[in-house]
């Protein structure tokens, strides 16, 4: 059930998981969210955002240092520059 969701977001102190097609408010904080998750599909990026690594397309690696991740249905969001190298980590850089 939870490889239908894109990431989970936090915007305005609300958490929003996101899917296909519609946002769903999340009554749980991120940090909750992480502990629950699978580690091994599902990784922070930022202070706000955890992102299924199973509806990631490609990462986008600039030459400033930065990540765009580019999901399957061709949205995209950025990795924190804070979790820049726990990304690279996780993807074997």
């Amino acid at each position: 059930m939870l490889t239908v969701f894109f990431s989970f977001i936090c915007q305005v102190k609300k958490i929003y998981a996101i899917t296909d097609d519609d946002e769903y408010i999340v009554k749980m904080r991120l940090y909750e969210l992480e502990e629950r998750l699978s580690k091994s599909k599902f990784v922070r990026v930022s202070n706000s955002e955890i992102i299924n690594l199973g509806k990631v397309k490609d990462f986008d690696l600039s030459f400033s240092g930065s990540i765009c991740v580019r999901f399957v249905d061709n949205t995209t969001t950025f990795v924190s520059r804070r979790f820049v190298t726990k990304i690279k980590k996780f993807l074997g850089m």
